[in-house]
């Protein structure tokens, strides 16, 4: 598969978004550290939450031959987030067995939140992190000991936040993008090319194409400003950024819309085998 090169605009907002990331992690807490913990923990889970933290990371993922100072930056990024282990899963979990059980954390149709988390979050930091990252791991915890120093609580508390915050965007987007896909009638190989897409203008503009979903799992290697729409491939409805925030609730609002959206793409893509 040919790996296509990212324009100079791509390069230059990847590497704008990576080196204030880093910064923030250093910055924010000493702005903050004459501010209530709430406050703090509050900036550290916007910052998580955000998704062009996420949809940086992801891009990061599949930047085949990175720069030195980037493999550097993106380095970091791994250690100072203790996001390690989502790259190994990423890598060798979802995209070889994207949409089928085998993929950790698999979102079928109504499947409980909690054992969502616990699939997609909690097993694969053993699986793929403790297996095989743990001098990240070990760099994860010196740098927690080490905003303790410099910021006291106020820097372990922000970090932690800003973890929880990425680790929620994370598989709360994923949720939404395979939602129910394992319903396809198609092979395990073929299920991997699809995905819901959103072309809603906050899902555009929320991180790096990362909405349009469908086009990366047909083209892994096509970076993020090549992407377009997949003909036949679902659409959210509302927006995956809405979506994603609906699964906080404690009511079963989700599953209600995306059932039906869900139901109709199947009948419409039977009818058109």
């Amino acid at each position: 598969m040919a790996i296509e090169k990212m324009d100079r605009s791509g390069y230059f907002v990847i590497h704008l978004y990576l080196i204030v990331e880093i910064l923030c992690y250093f910055l924010v807490p000493y702005l903050a550290m004459d501010l209530d913990l709430v406050y703090v923990a509050m900036a550290g889970w916007t910052a998580g939450f955000i998704t062009p933290s996420v949809g940086l990371f992801h891009e990061l993922i599949h930047l085949r031959n990175k720069a030195w100072y980037t493999k550097t930056l993106y380095y970091l990024e791994q250690v100072f987030s203790s996001i390690w282990w989502i790259e190994q899963h990423h890598l060798f979990s979802h995209h070889p067995y994207g949409n089928t059980k085998n993929d950790m954390g698999h979102p079928s149709r109504n499947k409980n939140r909690l054992r969502y988390i616990f699939e997609y979050v909690i097993e694969p930091i053993y699986w793929f992190g403790l297996r095989r990252c743990k001098v990240k791991m070990l760099l994860s915890m010196l740098t927690m000991v080490g905003l303790y120093l410099l910021f006291g609580w106020h820097g372990v508390v922000y970090m932690a936040m800003t973890n929880i915050g990425f680790y929620y965007t994370t598989g709360a987007g994923n949720y939404v993008q395979h939602y129910g896909l394992d319903e396809l009638p198609l092979s395990d190989e073929a299920k991997g090319k699809y995905a819901w897409d959103d072309f809603s203008i906050l899902g555009y503009y929320f991180g790096f194409n990362l909405h349009i979903h469908s086009h990366h799992h047909n083209d892994t290697y096509k970076p993020f400003d090549k992407l377009g729409r997949v003909k036949g491939r679902p659409v959210v409805p509302y927006g995956t950024p809405l979506l994603m925030v609906l699964l906080l609730l404690p009511i079963p609002l989700f599953h209600t819309i995306m059932n039906k959206r869900l139901d109709r793409y199947l009948l419409k893509f039977k009818e058109n085998q």
